[in-house]
């Protein structure tokens, strides 16, 4: 028989094995190319309103995904490798020379390679205008957009494949060289190691585990709140404890708790035993010294995956509240030039609200107004914070009524409350006044752009406080005066922002002389603009990368199960011929891929809530929504591969009379 026809028998008889590893590599391959080809389109890549260039993220998720593929690929080739152990052993029994296996195997995979990429970057090649398309949408802006196909892209695409091809080849050769050609026939017998017994000690050491990870999770809701870590370097330490009791915790977890708590269950059963207990959870104990680093690498790779899609989500489901935080009006700038836009909006007849804020800047001390511990690092004896008066901002507020002795705080966005946690009616001091002021109202609300106070609140007080202040205030604020404009009519908005931009240019100088400098005033409009488009690239680049992700680990989960039934088949083969049903049988894989492709997806969704928890403040503002919406997506998809595991392990039952 000649060698290619030997190939082409074994591909076709492996056909349903390498089904799934055929399909990641044309799905890896053509997402590659596409990332790649959209990188290269100017009529893609040029933002209108941001200078970041999307081309340079298409490049980073392109460079992310060759790693999620050489991963994938190797750890796939090993499982592959194993579960043909004995048919390579048999060539070689049969007396094919280890060399023509070797050239067998080029030729197989080459084919296969060959075959997925061509298709891959056909396929990304017809897809790239629709992923074009869907990224503009994403980030709101209108273009007509061409896609060419990029001889570059191709280049990049066969080269790095080439290389993925050559590595897992090479993994192939030395699993070969390596092994006896006894060792074939039992490669699989003993892969897994098996436990025999349970100590106390691996017991305490499993329940440590889970403690390591409970910790991990109430250090991370203590970070930025507790007085714990109070210093910059017990922030960093206390950063590094998070991330090392979880990861570590994760292990130990999968390495001996599992195995603990099945124990414990199991001795509770007093020697009675179910199906469950042999179909499901004899083998989950007996594997799980070996399968527990694969499944703490995809449990925290899994977290991982989900709290950056999260945090994505967020940011970019919150740009229309950043926009108002950056500018709280459709336009605004500095008082001395809007005198000159007022005058060219009444020219063109356009309508509108405007507000008008004088700004003072003056110290106060609110260490007594905290509601909780503060870290050192964030403490000062006193802040210099911005001032306005009521009666300005009362055309935002006409409810607004404040006493001599009596402050209401804006700007507070959620961010704030964690650097600054304020709280109603508590007192603090306004230093220079040497004068005591209760804090009456903390509002979300903005009545000027946060770069203005660097992100800090605004003080609102009363008109006279407001004088008292100004009497004593030595030094004025760069910008002493600033008018906002909120366009009555919103088919009035563009043209008015196009008369800004022609009055303005969108900038404003401030200050006389030597010491002036130029000032950026965007529009509301533009802000948001900004904010989704930034936001868009990144979330639009990690939801493809996270569908990656999920397709190389779904798959592994699957490569290995699909191994682990074969190797089962002789056990299921026996519990056949003493009465056990093909649906009882079933129940017990339930269970077992229940535990496969559910514990680590459970503890992953643990991990990123907390994750999340953590930090999606400093992302946006709401977090529940878009983690349940990625986590129903992630669930949908893990749960296809567990239906395609089950489906599996029904064919090798029926097979097994």
């Amino acid at each position: 028989m000649k060698l290619s026809t030997l190939v082409f028998r074994t591909m076709w008889k492996n056909s349903r094995l390498y089904g799934l590893y055929f399909l990641a590599l044309i799905f890896s391959s053509g997402l590659y190319f596409s990332f790649l080809t959209l990188a290269a389109n100017p009529s893609v890549v040029e933002m209108n309103s941001t200078s970041m260039k999307a081309g340079a993220a298409f490049e980073t998720g392109s460079v992310i995904l060759v790693v999620i593929v050489f991963f994938f690929v190797l750890y796939a080739n090993q499982l592959f490798m194993k579960h043909r152990s004995k048919e390579f052993g048999l060539y070689q029994l049969i007396g094919l020379p280890k060399g023509r296996i070797a050239r067998m195997l080029l030729l197989e995979n080459s084919v296969m390679w060959l075959i997925a990429v061509a298709v891959g970057v056909g396929m990304g090649a017809i897809f790239s205008r629709f992923f074009a398309l869907l990224f503009l949408k994403v980030v709101e802006v209108e273009r007509s957009v061409t896609v060419e196909f990029s001889l570059d892209a191709l280049v990049q695409t066969a080269l790095i494949f080439v290389i993925l091809f050559i590595v897992m080849y090479l993994q192939s050769l030395l699993h070969m060289s390596r092994t006896k050609l006894i060792d074939l026939f039992h490669t699989s017998g003993k892969a897994e190691q098996r436990v025999k017994r349970f100590s106390w000690i691996s017991m305490i050491i499993g329940f440590m585990g889970i403690g390591l990870i409970i910790l991990g999770y109430y250090l991370s809701t203590q970070l930025l709140t507790s007085d714990k870590f109070n210093t910059e370097n017990a922030l960093y330490v206390g950063m590094l404890t998070i991330l090392g009791s979880v990861i570590i915790g994760t292990y130990i977890f999968f390495r001996f708790s599992v195995s603990a708590l099945l124990n414990v269950q199991r001795k509770a059963r007093q020697g009675h035993v179910k199906i469950v207990d042999i179909v499901a959870i004899s083998p989950i104990m007996h594997r799980m010294k070996t399968n527990s680093l694969s499944l703490s690498l995809i449990t925290t790779l899994t977290a991982l995956a989900l709290a950056v899609l999260t945090l994505s989500y967020i940011a970019y489901t919150s740009a229309d509240t950043r926009a108002k935080e950056n500018m709280p009006f459709d336009i605004g700038t500095i008082t001395e030039q809007a005198v000159q836009l007022e005058k060219e909006f009444d020219k063109a007849s356009i309508e509108y609200d405007k507000h008008t804020f004088t700004i003072l800047e003056t110290n106060f001390d609110l260490k007594n107004a905290y509601s909780r511990e503060i870290p050192d690092i964030l403490q000062d004896d006193t802040m210099s914070l911005l001032v306005v008066k009521e009666g300005q901002v009362k055309s935002m507020m006409p409810d607004l009524i404040l006493n001599d002795d009596e402050v209401a705080v804006f700007n507070y966005a959620k961010m704030t409350d964690f650097f600054m946690p304020l709280e109603k009616n508590k007192k603090i001091e306004l230093v220079d006044l040497k004068q005591k002021a209760t804090i009456t109202m903390i509002e979300e609300r903005f009545v000027l752009p946060s770069m203005l106070s660097y992100g800090s609140p605004i003080m609102v007080v009363s008109d006279s406080m407001f004088n008292e202040i100004k009497k004593h205030t030595t030094e004025l604020p760069s910008i002493q005066s600033f008018t906002g404009f909120d366009i009555k009519d919103e088919q009035q908005l563009e043209k008015a922002q196009d008369i800004y931009m022609d009055t303005t240019n969108g900038m404003a100088t401030v200050g006389k002389g030597e010491d002036s400098y130029e000032l950026n005033f965007s529009t509301q409009q533009q802000e948001y603009q900004v904010f989704l488009e930034t936001m868009g690239i990144i979330i639009f680049v990690a939801g493809f990368l996270g569908l990656a992700f999920l397709l190389t680990t779904g798959s592994i989960l699957y490569f290995k199960q699909m191994s682990e039934a074969e190797d089962e088949a002789p056990q299921f083969t026996m519990l056949r011929k003493i009465g056990f049903t093909e649906q009882e049988l079933m129940k017990g894989v339930s269970y077992k891929q229940l535990f496969n492709f559910g514990f680590p997806l459970l503890i992953g969704i643990f991990h990123s809530y907390f994750a999340v928890k953590a930090g999606w403040i400093m992302f946006g503002i709401g977090f529940e929504k878009p983690f349940m919406t990625v986590l129903a997506v992630y669930i949908v998809l893990y749960l296809v591969f567990a239906l395609l595991t089950l489906r599996y392990y029904r064919k090798i039952i029926t097979k097994s009379l």
